[in-house]
């Protein structure tokens, strides 16, 4: 009972547009958690989001580090939680022998998709 990876990763607010469709990647090689097609441009992550997740059978604990708070806690599961930086999350072992870390951010878009953007450079 020592793995304690994370298996299926979502993020919800009704307040928040399109988040609920939001499909995120788990790189567990690197510890990763993100969306790969970023949010609409304009999107803004204001209001804490439920968070839910689901991990493998030897998992027991996890600690949740909210960048944008400083706040770090054992997630009970069902407490909401400030995404507008990043959310680390360590997840804790059955047995105590392991402890896996990720890094989860949600990507939004920061320039408008259908406009080219102009600077002007000397050589």
């Amino acid at each position: 009972y020592s793995n304690c990876q994370i298996k299926s990763f979502s993020l919800s607010n009704d307040s928040i547009a399109g988040l609920k469709n939001v499909k995120f990647t788990i790189d567990q090689v690197n510890g990763l958690i993100y969306n790969k097609d970023s949010m609409v441009y304009g999107t803004v992550i204001d209001e804490k989001v439920v968070c839910t997740i689901s991990y493998e059978v030897g998992a027991l604990n996890i600690e949740v580090y909210q960048d944008a708070t400083k706040d770090s806690a054992y997630w009970n599961g069902s407490d909401s939680v400030d995404f507008s930086r990043f959310v680390r999350f360590d997840v804790y072992s059955i047995d105590g022998k392991a402890v896996k870390r990720y890094i989860a951010k949600l990507n939004v878009h920061q320039q408008v998709p259908d406009s080219m953007e102009w600077k002007l450079r000397t050589s």
